[in-house]
């Protein structure tokens, strides 16, 4: 059985920048509709701009990105050997 240490940790690392994503975005949503609805509720009328969520806005995500990415790379090509 070989070592599997640096394909895991590879995977764990790209499913957390994947899950950091997703929740940067879910959380933006529900606080836009939460701010959203009240100003429907008080019958207030503006222009609300939302802030963009994208993927240079948290460095965390590209930093699992990269480490899950070269961790899984060595891992492939040190069990190729």
């Amino acid at each position: 059985m070989k070592n599997n240490k640096f394909k895991l940790l590879g995977t764990i690392f790209l499913v957390a920048s994947g899950f950091l994503y997703t929740t940067e975005r879910s959380i933006s949503y529900l606080s836009e509709a939460i701010v959203l609805k009240g100003y429907a509720t008080h019958g207030t009328n503006i222009d609300y701009n939302p802030i963009p969520i994208d993927v240079n806005s948290n460095y965390f995500i590209w930093l699992f990105l990269i480490l899950g990415s070269i961790s899984l790379i060595y891992g492939i090509v040190k069990d190729g050997k």
